[in-house]
């Protein structure tokens, strides 16, 4: 019976250890542009957190429980103390606690400059993510003010590097995005846009890195680019994504200033803009780029627009749709896919969507 018990309670003791050991921090992304800077914390599983304030308004701070260890953690300091270049925070500390739960908190220091902080939490599917949304006075002003003025286009070719995504019949998605981009930038080019690429050459670069790079950019819109695959042979047809927030209560952090009623409604509204502008845009893509393959390839099946929490959509400070232009898995769809002509066929379809979406 003494047996059953000690083996009882070492079981029970295991299952609480892999509980607190399950979630773990994978990264914190950091982008910015005239508007706000958000970070965002991205972990493996669900996410149990705290927020609190000091009295003063002073110190904002956000503690993660049932973490494990960080093995990137002075990188994450870095990263977090960029803030101090962009006035936004005096300073940035990770503190670390093993008992009685392990807590993983992160405070953020602000004696002078007035901000807003707006807490958004993401937990769709295989997506956990808390983001800190942070406006300063002029960034509220800006984001009243926004409009659609001198338009700058990022065109990302999905994958790069080690990262090739798919590969089927000799060819590589990586390659295919980037040609692929290259061929709907020239397009864009001759109508008088200015257009950027998250990557021209054959580069693994991070989900953040790529939003990071749009934001520098000051860009308007991001499109990224992607060609599909499953793993049934004869799934085939063409769609755009964009991201859907869920409706719910965003938590309101003021430091160095009062609660205003009015900021909480001028951000709300901005990134319920954001959101309409970035499902018109996935629409307007879709619909453009059906009507022109369906002129020369009345077979091609239009899969539709459709909501999805990737990266590069949720996170996104901008506008953003990401397209599957047909599946590299599909035999036929592939041998489309390697050509040139058929490529120039989804890139002027491309092209026009956008184009459309900015005019309206």
């Amino acid at each position: 019976m003494c047996l059953k018990k000690m083996i009882l309670a070492y079981l029970i003791t295991m299952s609480s250890f892999e509980a607190f050991a399950l979630n773990q921090l994978n990264w914190v992304g950091i982008s910015t542009n005239k508007n706000y800077t958000q970070i965002v914390f991205d972990c493996t599983q669900k996410i149990n957190f705290k927020t609190k304030y000091s009295q003063d308004k002073h110190m904002f701070k956000i503690s993660f429980f049932d973490m494990i260890g960080q093995s990137q953690e002075d990188k994450i300091v870095e990263q977090l103390n960029s803030f101090k270049n962009l006035q936004l925070f005096d300073n940035v500390e990770i503190k670390n606690k093993k008992h009685p739960v392990i807590k993983q908190s992160f405070n953020f220091f602000n004696t002078n400059n007035p901000l807003v902080i707006q807490l958004k939490k993401l937990e769709e599917g295989n997506a956990h993510r808390i983001a800190l949304n942070i406006f300063s006075e002029d960034s509220i002003m800006a984001c009243k003010k926004a409009s659609n003025k001198n338009v700058c286009i990022v065109l990302d070719p999905g994958h790069g590097g080690n990262a090739q995504g798919a590969a089927f019949f000799g060819q590589q998605e990586k390659n295919l995005n980037l040609q692929l981009s290259k061929q709907v930038a020239a397009l864009l080019t001759k109508e008088g846009y200015k257009v950027h690429f998250t990557r021209t050459q054959d580069l693994d670069l991070s989900l953040p890195e790529r939003i990071n790079f749009a934001c520098s950019q000051n860009a308007s819109l991001f499109v990224s680019l992607h060609v599909n695959s499953a793993p049934s042979p004869t799934a085939t047809g063409v769609e755009t994504y964009y991201h859907a927030p869920k409706a719910g209560a965003d938590e309101f952090y003021f430091l160095n200033t009062q609660t205003s009623d009015e900021v909480k409604k001028i951000v709300t509204s901005y990134h319920k803009s954001i959101a309409q502008k970035a499902q018109g845009l996935a629409q307007s893509i879709q619909s453009s780029l059906i009507k022109h393959i369906q002129t020369q390839n009345p077979d091609i099946k239009n899969r539709g627009v459709r909501a999805a929490n990737f990266y590069v959509l949720s996170q996104n400070l901008l506008p953003a749709a990401l397209i599957e232009v047909g599946f590299l898995s599909n035999q036929t769809e592939a041998a489309k896919l390697a050509s040139p002509k058929y490529r120039n066929l989804l890139a002027q379809g491309i092209c026009d969507g956008i184009k459309k979406f900015i005019e309206k």
